[in-house]
């Protein structure tokens, strides 16, 4: 196993962690952010499939191939929130929580 092939496993395992975290703190972590419980558990079941997909594709696909799709899935997740929610970009929460935090 190389060490690109390494680090998209890790990626894959890491987005699996991060889904699961998502749909089992769902409520809190949505009054957090400010956003529904829901979206909270759709977007954690959509890194539990991405994270799985990835860490399938890194055993059966060039790693070329897996860069490119992994780059394009985490650019998607990078464009998604201010694009669909712009007032959500910077919750109030989080704002005074983190005194640097741009808003």
């Amino acid at each position: 196993m190389t060490r690109l092939t390494a680090g998209i496993i890790a990626d894959g395992v890491f987005k699996v962690v991060l889904g699961a975290a998502y749909i089992a703190g769902a409520a809190p972590l949505g009054r957090l952010l400010g956003v529904s419980g829901l979206l909270m558990v759709v977007s954690g079941v959509a890194l539990l499939i991405g994270g799985g997909i990835e860490i399938g594709y890194a055993r059966s696909r060039p790693v070329r191939t897996c860069l490119r799709l992994v780059g394009a899935y985490d650019s998607g997740w990078g464009l998604a929130p201010p694009r669909g929610r712009p007032d959500l970009r910077y919750p109030p929460q989080l704002a005074t929580a983190l005194p640097n935090w741009p808003h």
